[in-house]
């Protein structure tokens, strides 16, 4: 086992200390997901909706003690740390709200017969947090996977690994069936593995670090590049998905959407400042 421990950058006392999973507690991690995500998916709305309100209540009732453990890991300003806790919470009502708005069944007679759209959960999530926003960025992955009927595997980043345990806490007090919700601690090595795992369903992505590792294996390869200078599209093929990098604002940071081989499209929240890695891409292999 591989021992790693998070830091206090204002003072570099040790704030957490555990060991990192291996390869094989995470694809158990991965195996436990996949095995709770039948019934989790065949559950009533209302019940995934009434685990994530939950959720939410045990977020509000441990913000002040979650919003210190953030500060202490990232180094930021209490007062900040308590706005990140309060989008949290503030992000299960905002998710339920979008899941009603664009999913369900709608039906509607056409020139050629009868059309009918329907939305399904897709499988196993697995959500890489990052450092900068350990708790907001991967929360806003985690609700709205959970409502969607997917089950969530977590590593958070390893700067953060306290606020990952505390969210992990949180979601165990909302009494979410066994599997729904997992969590695997770790590093790079473990971000590796879990990208390894035989996935072809979900991959939000919150790290900078999670894109650099997956265009390290041999697995990767660039698609194409398009545009120049300050605004470009990479593609990137993984062999399980691509991924479309894209700025969406001249001013902004990057935004990865992840396209599945199948033609499903979801989009992943990954944000990449500009001169990161993806930079240097300036031909198709």
């Amino acid at each position: 086992m591989t021992r790693f421990t998070s830091t206090n950058p204002a003072t570099g006392e040790t704030v957490w200390e555990g060991e990192a999973a291996s390869t094989a507690q995470v694809g158990a991690a991965v195996e436990a997901a996949r095995a709770a995500f039948p019934d989790w998916a065949d559950r009533p709305r209302q019940d995934r909706i009434d685990a994530v309100k939950r959720y939410q209540a045990v977020l509000k009732e441990r913000a002040p003690e979650m919003a210190e453990a953030i500060s202490r890991e990232t180094g930021k300003a209490l007062w900040e740390t308590k706005t990140e806790l309060a989008s949290m919470a503030g992000k299960v009502d905002i998710s339920i709200r979008a899941y009603g708005e664009r999913t369900g069944e709608r039906s509607s007679e056409t020139a050629f017969g009868r059309a009918t759209l329907r939305h399904r959960p897709h499988g196993v999530s697995a959500v890489l947090g990052p450092f900068n926003f350990p708790g907001h960025l991967p929360n806003g992955h985690i609700v709205p996977a959970l409502l969607a009927g997917d089950t969530v595997v977590f590593k958070p980043s390893e700067e953060t690994p306290l606020t990952g345990q505390l969210m992990a806490e949180c979601l165990d007090a909302a009494d979410l069936p066994k599997g729904v919700f997992n969590m695997v601690q770790g590093g790079r090595d473990t971000g590796a593995a879990l990208l390894d795992q035989p996935m072809h369903d979900e991959l939000p992505q919150s790290s900078l670090n999670a894109l650099k590792a997956l265009r390290a294996t041999d697995r990767v390869r660039l698609l194409g590049i398009a545009g120049d200078g300050e605004v470009m599209d990479a593609y990137v093929s993984t062999g399980a998905f691509d991924v479309l990098v894209t700025p969406y604002h001249v001013n902004s940071p990057w935004q990865v959407r992840s396209r599945l081989r199948d033609a499903r499209e979801k989009s992943s929240a990954a944000r990449f400042t500009r001169g990161s890695v993806l930079r240097p891409m300036a031909s198709a292999a």
